[in-house]
């Protein structure tokens, strides 16, 4: 299929994805321009085209000016254009970090490589009974190659990982996770401009071409969509979304909850899962039929931030809170479907016990190096997240004692 993408998963978003051009890094030139109403006092910058909006200001979601003391230009290049700069300038150089407390670079814990017995390739095995009881257990069993290594998965390996299909075509859509029998976490940008009756859920499901599987698949529908409220869909912020379904799902070998992390707990320097069925190249109609997994470092906040910097974002970029960074290795990464889908962190404390530390968000581009995968970060948007369940009256099955 080309550049090796069998031996490396490309996981996907839906259309929603920090699209800016063929050239994904930063071209812009920032050089001082003639502001567009010709006041001399102002100083505006050139900025690629898309970081400016429609009322000729940078944009604020992430893009910040720096003034400049290279010579005016009364143009700019190519597809630059001459923008104002916002409203809350900030001086780049001088810009003091708030959310970030360390500068040291990143240190990726490996963990160490498990070797699975060998079983023949065509035999579907059962999982095993989870007998530590609780969420966030993983249910491996045995196959033939290092799980670590492999994008394929086994079925009933992830219990939590749920479908999202438009209805009624049955189109795959997104990915979710459930944290409770009865509700799915997913991205809001999965369901932006969609009602209720639109997307149907599949739990249990991990071929999905195949009707054969040892255990059946559950289709249900979703009584109620709740969005984060301040979810926007242009920058992705607060991109997490809840499904209500229509009746609680059964607990079974192949479906049960995932764990949700405390408020405030970090997964930097970890190695953690993101699965999925989606496209192995972007903007190609090309899905994998059965689940698939890529394992990924977990990037520190500012790292993160600095090297989105370095793309069509441009130098000013801010990472919001609500985001969390996870790849920027060649030929793994996020790409087209799998949206919403869960990044899925090992506990430190409890081994085949999993929290969902992200939930697919977007990116630049399909496992490019360098440019690592955006999702919304779990552990921040926690409150809002219990908060939503108190309200409607949910139970959170997504706690570990």
């Amino acid at each position: 299929m080309g550049r090796n993408w069998l031996c490396c998963l490309l996981l996907a978003v839906t259309a929603v994805r920090f699209t800016l051009s063929e050239d994904l890094f930063d071209s812009s030139s920032y050089d001082p321009c003639e502001c567009p109403d010709g006041d001399l006092s102002k100083r505006c910058l050139c900025v690629y085209i898309t970081n400016c909006d429609s009322s000729n200001y940078i944009k604020t979601e992430g893009v910040f000016v720096q003034r400049s003391n290279v010579p005016l230009t009364k143009r700019c290049k190519g597809a630059e254009k001459c923008c104002f700069p916002p409203d809350d300038d900030n001086d780049y150089e001088g810009e003091k970090e708030k959310t970030e407390t360390s500068t040291a670079s990143t240190t990726i814990k490996t963990p160490p490589s498990t070797k699975i017995p060998e079983v023949s390739p065509d035999v579907i095995v059962l999982p095993p009974e989870n007998t530590k009881g609780g969420c966030g257990v993983r249910r491996l069993v045995p196959r033939n190659r290092i799980y670590s290594s492999n994008p394929s998965t086994s079925f009933g390996e992830f219990p939590w990982m749920v479908v999202i299909f438009l209805y009624p075509t049955l189109e795959l859509h997104c990915g979710g996770s459930l944290i409770s029998h009865n509700v799915v976490l997913t991205a809001a940008h999965c369901v932006h401009g969609r009602s209720e009756s639109d997307i149907v859920v599949r739990a249990g499901d991990w071929d999905l071409t195949s009707k054969a599987e040892p255990l059946k698949r559950i289709d249900v529908k979703v009584k109620k969509i709740i969005r984060h409220e301040n979810f926007h869909p242009q920058t992705l912020i607060n991109d997490v979304a809840l499904l209500v379904l229509s009746h609680s799902l059964p607990r079974r070998i192949h479906i049960d909850t995932i764990c949700l992390p405390e408020k405030g707990a970090t997964f930097a320097g970890q190695r953690c899962i993101v699965t999925g069925w989606g496209s192995k190249q972007g903007g190609a109609l090309n899905y994998t039929t059965t689940l698939s997994q890529v394992e990924l470092p977990v990037l520190e906040h500012k790292k993160c931030r600095d090297m989105l910097r370095k793309t069509k974002f441009g130098r000013y970029f801010r990472l919001d809170k609500s985001f969390l960074c996870a790849g920027g290795e060649e030929n793994k990464g996020a790409c087209l479907k799998d949206g919403g889908g869960p990044l899925i962190c090992e506990s430190d404390k409890d081994s085949d016990r999993y929290y969902q530390a992200g939930v697919v968000a977007g990116g630049l581009a399909c496992g490019v190096k360098d440019i690592p995968d955006v999702y919304a970060n779990v552990a921040y948007l926690s409150d809002w997240i219990k908060d939503r369940l108190d309200e409607q009256g949910l139970k959170n099955e997504a706690i570990h004692p």
